[in-house]
């Protein structure tokens, strides 16, 4: 979020210099930049708040989904089969360029094509204004969308929160203190 963070201020002291100079095409241009950059800003933070949410509530429960239980997470069932996805969008300016990625979405759930195609749709209008990375991030990212975002299981989403290395089998987290 630093690189949004840092192309809103780059945008709110060239917005000064136009009010400044009494430019009312400019000062219009750029403070509708600087309202889609915080709600951009804002749209980000709310998904990883989103996500930390969800990994909390994981953690929480991951015994009794280990246990082949069924569960409720915002009236959704979740279980060990339950598949989430991860969509991304690109936001680049100047020399930086980076990928931030949504909530997890539940596949069964939510509409994720349209997540898919909103999240593309940021990455379209942020995802290029980088040199010499952000073209190719954006493409990358618009190319991951649009192929179905990065799927994982809660199964494997488990030992993932917890750090755990690749080789332990999942039924081995059982023994987790939580």
């Amino acid at each position: 979020m630093k690189v949004i963070i840092f192309a809103l201020v780059v945008c709110l002291i060239v917005l000064t210099g136009s009010i400044k100079d009494h430019k009312t095409e400019d000062m219009v241009f750029q403070a509708s930049i600087a309202l889609a950059l915080c709600l951009l800003l804002l749209f980000g933070r709310r998904d990883k708040q989103s996500t930390d949410d969800f990994i909390t509530w994981l953690k929480r429960n991951a015994v009794q989904l280990l246990d082949n239980k069924t569960l409720q997470y915002n009236n959704v069932d979740i279980s060990l089969e339950t598949v989430l996805v991860q969509y991304h969008f690109c936001f680049s300016f100047g020399f930086f360029s980076n990928r931030y990625p949504s909530r997890y979405w539940i596949t069964e759930y939510h509409l994720t094509p349209l997540i898919s195609l909103f999240y593309s749709a940021i990455t379209v209008v942020f995802g290029w204004w980088s040199l010499p990375t952000g073209p190719f991030r954006a493409i990358y990212t618009i190319y991951k969308n649009a192929t179905g975002g990065e799927k994982i299981r809660i199964r494997q989403l488990i030992p993932k929160v917890y750090y755990i290395a690749p080789s332990v089998k999942v039924k081995d987290t059982k023994s987790i203190e939580l």
